[in-house]
């Protein structure tokens, strides 16, 4: 899956190709770009923080983030940059504060998409469309702290993966709902692809993976089989083969059967090809049968020629 944010929680690991580590203890916003351009990281304890170019950086799923070699002359952030650290309080509606507790970004703009705040264990991630003021340097939030609280908790991959993986399997009460779905977990956002049997199945599972802990959003492909039988009978009749024969289509968990009959070998292969090519479909079986049109009768060839 392509990724899509970047994580930069206090406290996270950081990794450098200049062969050195440490620990997220900060980042800096560029004042003309409003792009996060540097990052402050802790080496050691005790020993004053460094600062480091946050463009080109790739992430693990274990939320490590790893950063390219640093040149000296990039190490320091432009004039005005705005610092945001464990320091750093965010402000909520009825009066409360909060700490902020990192930044959730956009990997190629390198803006800001969640503010990371809470207490204690927890990081609740606000989006950026409910934050104001953030270069400012005291960003405030349109939300209270118990608005905040329904709000995703940020963890990183590995651990949001396996959470959503349990999320799934308490609501599959039989075991085999879900049994044909996938999960991937890539930045926060959870990929669900696979098959189910029914449209609501395809929706409960969606409901099931958006609630475990690290997920802040799903995009969700699963197939469900009678959307799969509609969308290749849709492809089909697109393709012109219904008006060679009858097909009828049915899947189980996206092992998809056709039937009937068409009136030649080659519109038999296209049928298969044409259904195989669906998203979601995971094998194609067929017993159509070949079976020619009949031929016009002399009557309705006279007629349709006007002699």
């Amino acid at each position: 899956m392509e990724h899509k944010y970047l994580a930069v929680p206090w406290g996270g690991r950081v990794v450098t190709e200049d062969g050195w580590s440490g620990r997220l203890m900060g980042a800096y916003l560029a004042p003309r770009s409003q792009q996060i351009s540097h990052v402050m990281i802790r080496r050691g304890f005790p020993g004053r923080p460094q600062q480091a170019k946050l463009e080109n950086a790739r992430q693990d799923a274990d939320g490590t983030l790893m950063l390219p070699s640093q040149k000296q002359d990039s190490a320091t952030p432009a004039r005005g940059s705005v610092p945001f650290t464990a320091k750093t309080v965010v402000h909520c509606s009825g009066g409360v504060s909060l700490p902020l507790r990192g930044l959730v970004l956009d990997r190629q703009r390198l803006r800001v998409e969640y503010l990371l705040v809470g207490t204690g264990g927890d990081a609740w991630a606000v989006p950026m469309h409910q934050v104001d003021k953030l270069a400012s340097g005291s960003p405030s939030v349109a939300l209270s702290k118990a608005d905040i609280e329904k709000l995703p908790v940020f963890r990183p991959d590995a651990e949001a993966h396996c959470n959503a993986l349990a999320a799934l399997a308490q609501a599959d009460i039989t075991q085999d709902i879900f049994a044909a779905v996938q999960v991937q977990v890539t930045d926060g956002m959870a990929y669900l692809t696979g098959n189910v049997r029914l449209t609501v199945q395809k929706a409960e599972a969606e409901k099931a993976v958006a609630s475990a802990r690290g997920v802040l959003n799903v995009q969700n492909a699963v197939a469900a089989d009678w959307d799969l039988s509609i969308a290749i009978a849709q492809a089909m009749a697109q393709e012109g083969l219904t008006r060679q024969g009858l097909v009828t289509v049915k899947s189980l968990l996206g092992r998809v059967r056709l039937s009937g009959h068409l009136a030649t070998q080659e519109l038999v292969d296209s049928a298969e090809a044409v259904a195989a090519e669906v998203a979601g479909v995971r094998s194609v079986a067929h017993d159509i049968q070949v079976r020619p049109l009949p031929a016009p009768e002399p009557a309705a060839v006279a007629e349709a020629t006007g002699h």
